[in-house]
């Protein structure tokens, strides 16, 4: 399935607001670009009726520049009424053993 339109809108938007987005990395992440609106869509079609949605920060990868990277979160948070972004730092925080 593709974005939904109200993805897509906030990605132009975003786009239109950040003219320092390099050329040539538009092009060559639009798969990714497309794969955080489609995640964007599904939790706003799932979470619709949260008081607060939960997501894992995903990390940034190293070829990508921060303001793309901030673009995906931002994407990601417009789904209504909140997000929460969290991230941990590696180290279980939970022990199985007794």
């Amino acid at each position: 399935f593709s974005p939904s339109y109200n993805s897509q809108m906030i990605w132009q938007m975003s786009n239109n607001d950040n003219k320092d987005i390099g050329e040539d990395e538009s092009p060559r992440l639009d798969d990714v670009t497309t794969h955080y609106m489609k995640v964007t869509d599904a939790i706003r079609e799932n979470s619709c009726h949260s008081l607060i949605t939960v997501i894992s920060l995903p990390e940034k990868p190293e070829d990508v520049s921060s303001t793309t990277y901030m673009r995906w979160l931002n994407l990601l948070s417009s789904i209504p009424p909140t997000v929460l972004f969290v991230h941990g730092n590696g180290t279980p925080a939970l022990s199985w053993q007794v």
